[in-house]
């Protein structure tokens, strides 16, 4: 007795279309994850401008860079955070100034 193997669809039009609309799902959610995954590596990597600073300490300097028009992140540490092309760019300059207005402010 031979065994009846039904026919392999030929065409997308032969799919169910239950299962087609879980290809299209599939094949959407593959596109929008490689989509996702080229912004993602384009992303700016962060560095540690300074590190382990108190509250008072972290505000200061957030207060300097906002001042300056520089985009930063705190991290729950303490830790201030800014672009890595921008401290490559302008790190010994930063640091000077915002040391400068630290003391100026804390001498107060």
């Amino acid at each position: 007795m031979a065994d009846i193997v039904p026919a392999a669809p030929r065409g997308l039009l032969d799919i169910p279309g239950l299962k087609q609309a879980g290809l299209l799902a599939g094949v959407a959610a593959a596109v929008a994850a490689a989509i996702w995954l080229v912004l993602w590596s384009q992303g700016q990597n962060y560095t540690v401008l300074y590190g382990q600073l108190s509250e008072r300490e972290s505000g200061q300097v957030m207060d300097a860079l906002t001042a300056a028009g520089i985009e930063f992140k705190l991290n729950p540490s303490g830790a201030v955070s800014v672009p890595e092309s921008k401290v490559q760019e302008h790190a010994f300059a930063w640091r000077v100034r915002v040391s400068r207005k630290a003391i100026r402010w804390a001498s107060r």
